[in-house]
């Protein structure tokens, strides 16, 4: 593109037509074009047609929300780097912020929006661009230049070497903020959905050629969402937080827990004796959970359920040990809230997880 480009994607007119006008001053100073999308779907279609300085971004449409819009669109090669401004009328709702940070949104604006707010976002984006284009034009302009500019040639390429080396130093940085962004969990600094499936499977196979044994434990907090509703979201995170904390000091260095999203979490032991090292551990995390008393001023009670499931005796692959670590965590909480159970082939499959 010769003349950068910011898509303006909103799925009410007025908003949309809002942020079109509220950019048109801006867009014929600072020289770049508004392109308008009413829908997710409309978006993706844009992005794969064009390409984008920046993407102002509604969270919540109809069809494909923002979230998965940003995702889809960072999962893309030609716009994985595209940055995207999330808008939103929603009010104080820090979930929404802290999942759209995690989808990769360079920023998050609440509407209505100050003009010269979202001017001055969009503009330093344009200029980014612009530079990057600029950057883009010189390199092959170079690759054009005769003989006779040769030596002219050698310093211009120096120049614009050194530019590109410092960009991809950036790039690199991004990325690995992207990496720890895709492997943990933002809130308790543990391992992620991805992370666990990644190890386990690896711990499979290690076991399976070394006839070991491991053990998968499915914890899930009892009373988290009284508690949540209860004191408020932040106490929630603090309780969570304080959880993660307790269940790591109950491990061993080369064991493994990961939060898989909500008040769930899972441990990996492996290399084990026997069952009965899994039951200690499960154990000791039982009465450390049961331990904390306070969130703040708050005086909390809390314990957590859990299953476990054994390679290679409840499942050969991670698909199995998750479902029956799971089956076996909600036969616990359905039993007796705070106590722990086994994986028996005689548990009734159509076990449904209930409310906390």
């Amino acid at each position: 593109m010769l003349t950068p480009r910011v898509l303006v994607v909103n799925d009410d007119p007025a908003t949309l037509l809002a942020l079109q006008t509220l950019l048109a001053d801006a867009a014929e100073r600072d020289g770049y074009e508004i392109v308008c999308a009413h829908s997710g779907e409309d978006a993706l279609r844009e992005v794969l047609q064009r390409e984008f300085a920046v993407i102002l971004l509604d969270v919540k449409m109809p069809g494909i929300d923002g979230f998965e819009t940003a995702e889809a669109i960072h999962s893309h090669p030609r716009s994985a780097a595209v940055p995207i401004i999330f808008t939103t009328v929603y009010s104080g709702d820090d979930f929404n912020r802290l999942k759209a940070y995690q989808s990769g949104a360079a920023d998050y604006l609440l509407m209505p929006v100050i003009p010269q707010v979202l001017q001055t976002k969009v503009s330093v984006f344009v200029e980014m661009a612009k530079n990057r284009l600029e950057l883009q034009a010189k390199t092959q302009a170079l690759e054009v230049l005769n003989r006779d500019l040769r030596v002219q040639q050698m310093r211009e390429l120096k120049r614009i070497n050194a530019a590109l080396e410092a960009e991809i130093v950036e790039r690199r940085r991004a990325e690995q903020r992207a990496q720890d962004l895709a492997t943990r969990d933002p809130l308790t600094r543990l391992p992620n959905r991805r992370s666990l499936i990644e190890r386990l499977e690896h711990a499979i196979a290690h076991a399976s050629r070394h006839n070991e044994c491991l053990a998968l434990l499915f914890l899930d907090l009892d009373k988290f969402k009284a508690i949540n509703d209860t004191l408020g979201h932040e106490a929630g995170d603090e309780l969570l937080i304080q959880v993660a904390t307790r269940i790591a000091s109950c491990l061993r260095e080369e064991d493994m827990v990961a939060r898989l999203g909500g008040d769930e979490f899972v441990v990996l032991l492996e290399n084990l004796p026997d069952a009965t090292h899994a039951a200690v551990v499960a154990h000791k995390i039982v009465h450390a959970v049961a331990a904390i008393e306070r969130i703040g001023e708050h005086a909390i009670s809390t314990s957590t359920s859990i299953g476990i499931s054994l390679f290679p005796g409840d499942g050969a692959d991670m698909q199995t040990l998750m479902k029956h670590a799971d089956l076996a965590m909600y036969r616990a909480k359905k039993q007796q809230r705070g106590s722990i159970r086994f994986f028996r082939r005689a548990m009734n499959p159509a076990v449904v997880p209930g409310q906390d």
